[in-house]
């Protein structure tokens, strides 16, 4: 279709955005953008994927702990009825391989239309705002022998 936005072209407009704002970023191998913000008093590591197969741009923001794999089953009842009061985007506990993270997901789906940087700006904000919002719920679910992320710049 004309006019459909291209990778480069959303990754363009993701940066433009963050500028406007001062957002300190940076772009991996992968072309993701990276960023660590401040809330009150817990830092949020942020990652902005384009999926260009599914046209749409999402905002993850995890926080700088690792959660011990037997605090699971604790956390996610307490998730979902933090879930209940989130009116963009939901928690979720997210685990790989060799970690599990809270993660809150935000997603702006640009099929057919224009992404503009005061989107990317107002979704960054919203998705940081959220999650700073709810730090003490989400600080009360975090087991005291958690382990704090490597990437914890708060602590390093």
């Amino acid at each position: 279709m004309f006019g459909e936005p291209t990778k480069a072209s959303i990754l363009k407009t993701v940066r433009k955005g963050l500028d406007k704002v001062g957002m300190e970023y940076e772009v991996n191998d992968s072309g993701n953008i990276v960023l660590t913000a401040m809330g009150d008093d817990l830092p949020i590591g942020m990652v902005i994927i384009n999926d260009d197969e599914n046209k749409s741009l999402n905002f993850y923001c995890h926080l700088m702990f690792d959660i011990p794999s037997h605090a699971k089953e604790m956390i996610l009842p307490e998730l979902n009825k933090l879930n209940t009061l989130v009116n963009n985007g939901t928690f979720m506990l997210v685990e790989d391989e060799t970690i599990t993270r809270i993660l809150f997901k935000l997603v702006l789906g640009y099929y057919g239309s224009k992404v503009t940087p005061k989107q990317v700006t107002h979704l960054a904000m919203l998705a940081l705002g959220t999650v700073d919002r709810h730090d003490a719920a989400l600080k009360s679910m975090i087991p005291d022998d958690a382990v704090r992320s490597e990437k914890d710049v708060m602590f390093l």
